[in-house]
């Protein structure tokens, strides 16, 4: 069976990586950028934003633990853009609550 290989590319700096995948869950378009999902057997389901890798489920904790260790913890008021999974906010209230 021929492996399915889903490649993002960068022309400012000449780099490419490939992620195996077995199926490609989903595609839309909004009004700023386009979505792509896919599952692999090894990260799970992998989120592309514009042809460009975000996350996946294996690797979401190491994104939104280096997120968040930007903002010190004297900061009180922190305002999310995007976040659409809740990840960020929902560590930060656990992380501010201890």
């Amino acid at each position: 069976m021929k492996k399915k290989v889903y490649y993002e590319h960068d022309i400012h700096t000449g780099t490419s990586i490939g992620l195996e995948y077995e199926k490609y869950l989903h595609q839309s378009q909004s009004k700023y950028q386009n979505i792509e999902i896919i599952y692999s057997g090894k990260y799970g389901n992998a989120m592309y934003l514009d042809g460009c890798f975000m996350l996946s489920e294996r690797n979401q904790d190491y994104y939104h633990d280096k997120c968040i260790s930007l903002v010190p913890s004297s900061v009180k008021n922190i305002l999310i853009i995007g976040g659409g999974d809740y990840a960020i906010a929902s560590k930060l209230a656990t992380q501010r609550e201890n």
